[in-house]
């Protein structure tokens, strides 16, 4: 059925920052619906969401080369700026493929995200959290301070220790925040206008030559890192990535991890210092944790949809959707669907099914640094808890606000003042 009017509210800035109360209208009267603003059918509830992302046979992850929408982004004008720059345009990669294609590229990372692996680097981690931290306690006087904790340090956090992981230099994070951008935007494309598109692609083609530098440098020197091994590994199919699928890999996790554990950090950082009782029973349990992160994940999810195409006529619920149509998987309202959590809209890190939850997707697509995102999110909360004390919101700044962003949900900004801990 097609949304008209204040039915549909996907190209509304205000509705993108706050949408639980339109996710919980859209459950309550269609489930699923046409969007204009957005040309796809959106998926509301969890049981419909969960069904569409098991579905790997009709829900696909390649769009077609039919659909106009979906490949507006990359016509032989873009190709053409990439061609001039003299580096390969992107390709579809990890979440953009299915079957043989997406386990060529999974297998080949999936060592170096697996649990064991992502605890060998909790005191790299640290580090990385440490230096952030050591530099606005600095900043302040007699053991007082203040920063923007979303900026300073939810934004951070994941960018160092990625282009650590990854083995290029932090010279230039700026750079590795804009293509992130870039990418969302044009995954987003319905959004853009066609100078947007452009200066998009602008912004990735500057990424790729970095890591095109990079990929030179770790040839001729293979040093370990993810980069180096991305170059050098053999895939499934006895072969090694060429350098256009590096690239891509690399923009995807730039994408992809960035962004979740930006979004996901900052947000389990406001949940936990907006309210300081649960500031203090989390400085007094850090057992609590995980629970607190699993249920900010579900609650106030970072990654808002997730996106398919059907590869065939098929139906969601009771709504018939035609061959080739592009499905939007509202990750962010499922997880406050009342059907699958009692008290959906409540925070309650205590809920028995507090980690079943679609924050991180859910089927063969489930986010491959998962562990990795929570290791981050887990170990950024601990260190501020071990290092300051009367951590608050500074309300002089104004009011927190979200971002305005369709496939992504995060802050603006997070100002706290802060007392640094001593003894």
């Amino acid at each position: 059925m097609d949304a008209t009017g204040l039915r549909d509210r996907f190209g509304d800035a205000a509705t993108l920052k706050a949408p639980y109360d339109y996710y919980a209208q859209i459950r309550d009267e269609e489930q699923v619906f046409f969007s204009k603003a957005l040309n796809a059918f959106v998926v509301s509830r969890f049981a419909d969401s969960e069904a569409v992302l098991k579905n790997t046979a009709v829900f696909v992850n390649t769009p077609p080369t039919n659909q106009a929408t979906a490949m507006a982004a990359y016509t032989e004008r873009y190709f053409k700026l990439y061609a001039d720059a003299g580096v390969p345009h992107r390709v579809p990669v990890l979440a953009m493929t299915d079957g043989d294609l997406h386990l060529r590229y999974r297998e080949l990372i999936n060592p170096r995200f697996m649990p064991s692996a992502i605890k060998r680097m909790d005191d790299a981690l640290v580090a990385v959290v440490d230096g952030l931290i050591d530099g606005f306690i600095e900043r302040g006087a007699d053991g007082e301070g203040s920063v923007d904790l979303y900026r300073e340090y939810a934004l951070l956090v994941p960018l160092y220790f990625f282009c650590d992981t990854l083995g290029v230099p932090r010279t230039h994070i700026q750079l590795m925040q804009d293509a992130g951008a870039a990418s969302i935007a044009l995954v987003t494309g319905g959004l853009l206008d066609e100078d947007g598109r452009v200066a998009a692609h602008l912004k990735l083609i500057e990424f790729a030559k970095f890591i095109q530098e990079n990929i030179k440098r770790l040839r001729a020197a293979p040093d370990g890192s993810l980069l180096s091994h991305m170059i050098h590994s053999e895939t499934r199919d006895g072969d090694h990535l060429s350098e256009q699928e590096v690239i891509s890999m690399c923009a995807t996790l730039n994408t992809g991890g960035n962004e979740t554990t930006t979004n996901g950090l900052g947000n389990t950082l406001y949940a936990a210092i907006k309210d300081p009782q649960t500031l203090q029973r989390l400085t007094e349990n850090r057992e609590l944790i995980g629970k607190f992160i699993e249920e900010v994940m579900r609650f106030d999810s970072p990654i808002a949809a997730a996106t398919r195409w059907a590869s065939e006529d098929t139906v969601i619920g009771e709504t018939p959707v035609p061959q080739g149509s592009c499905v939007h998987v509202r990750l962010a309202s499922g997880n406050r669907d009342a059907e699958k959590y009692s008290h959906a809209d409540q925070f309650d890190p205590g809920r028995a099914n507090v980690r079943n939850h679609l924050g991180f997707g859910h089927g063969v697509h489930y986010c491959v640094g998962v562990h990795l995102s929570r290791s981050e999110i887990r170990i950024g909360l601990g260190r501020l808890l071990d290092r300051l004390v009367d951590m608050r919101i500074d309300t002089s700044k104004g009011p927190i606000e979200y971002a305005e962003a369709g496939m992504v949900h995060g802050l603006q900004a997070l100002p706290i003042m802060f007392r640094k801990r001593t003894g």
